[in-house]
């Protein structure tokens, strides 16, 4: 890649695969999840909701998932930033990043948790 290039997947998760519960609509605006459920972070909250599903359960040793959308406050306000995307770099030979590649969720809103980042995957024999 050229000096200051980007590959940038930041916010542009997609659909929830089929084993999670669907979109985060929780209290709070807990956090969106990954490789594990995302969380509030209110300290008063003394309840079990949770945001994010885990979206890589069943992939961890290769995760290719989006990132999970954050948890907003209500179904009528959608506050939650969205999952990060997916990212494949597949080189024969040598990678040659003088730029940068990412997969970050994206901020939450007043009152939403942010969302999870997505998935990176480098095939290459050299960096």
């Amino acid at each position: 890649m050229e000096a200051n290039s980007y590959i940038n997947t930041t916010s542009l998760g997609g659909p929830p695969p089929s084993q999670t519960s669907g979109m985060p609509v929780t209290h709070d605006g807990a956090g969106g999840g990954h490789g594990g459920r995302g969380a509030s972070c209110l300290k008063t909250n003394h309840t079990n909701f949770w945001g994010g599903d885990v979206y890589a359960w069943s992939t961890l040793f290769a995760p290719w998932s989006y990132g999970s959308k954050g948890g907003g406050t209500s179904a009528e306000h959608k506050f939650g930033g969205s999952g990060g995307g997916r990212v494949m770099l597949d080189v024969k030979d040598t990678l040659y990043l003088n730029g940068s590649v990412t997969a970050e969720g994206g901020d939450g809103g007043s009152n939403g948790g942010g969302g999870s980042g997505g998935s990176i995957i480098v095939h290459s024999k050299k960096l």
